[in-house]
């Protein structure tokens, strides 16, 4: 397959706390295609979608959060988090920003139910981040925007 025939989605990736050992892996299409098993510097990810017509998985999944991650204060105030930051979404260079069908799903790292959010950039819990797509991507950008 030619360049010509892929489509390329990028985002950034960073960690508030590099010493923290938490781990990312990017699957796409049931194919894992990035393992960090610690992130502790900012990755500009980016990947190759085939751009015939076909409906796409990409899931980034965080793993390695423990409670002790997280200071809370005497108030119940987060004063100290790890967490990872996922930013400048783009697909075939066109900002995905103010598109948010991302969908975030965890648990609260074992201690609540399992729940599924829209994605706002921050990945807090073990979890994944599951964006879906279909390709051609112009129409899918036409669909979403």
């Amino acid at each position: 397959m030619t360049q010509e025939n892929l489509t390329p989605f990028r985002c950034e990736i960073s960690t508030s706390d590099p010493t923290v050992p938490l781990m990312l892996r990017v699957i796409l299409n049931d194919q894992v295609i990035l393992d960090q098993q610690h992130v502790t510097e900012p990755i500009l990810f980016e990947c190759w979608i085939p751009d015939t017509e076909q409906e796409h998985t990409l899931i980034f999944e965080m793993s390695g959060k423990t409670q002790q991650h997280t200071v809370v204060n005497d108030i119940g105030e987060i004063t100290k988090d790890a967490f990872l930051t996922l930013t400048n979404f783009s697909i075939d260079e066109i900002e995905l920003d103010n598109i948010r069908t991302f969908k975030y799903e965890h648990d609260f790292n074992g201690t609540g139910k399992k729940t599924t959010d829209l994605f706002y950039n921050y990945m807090g819990c073990n979890g994944q981040v599951i964006v879906q797509f279909s390709t051609p991507i112009y129409l899918w950008l036409l669909e979403n925007m």
